[in-house]
């Protein structure tokens, strides 16, 4: 199972390495932290 975006490339996949898919993780979350602050401005 792996996700995969417009130009096919593989953002997730669930045989690499745990940090390579933390990093794409928490570079989402802080992503969607600072959109939301940016609203609350």
């Amino acid at each position: 199972m792996q996700l995969v975006d417009r130009k096919g490339r593989n953002i997730i996949n669930f045989r690499a390495p745990f940090w390579q898919n933390l990093k794409v993780i928490v570079g989402f979350l802080m992503f969607i932290y600072l959109c939301g602050v940016m609203e609350s401005i």
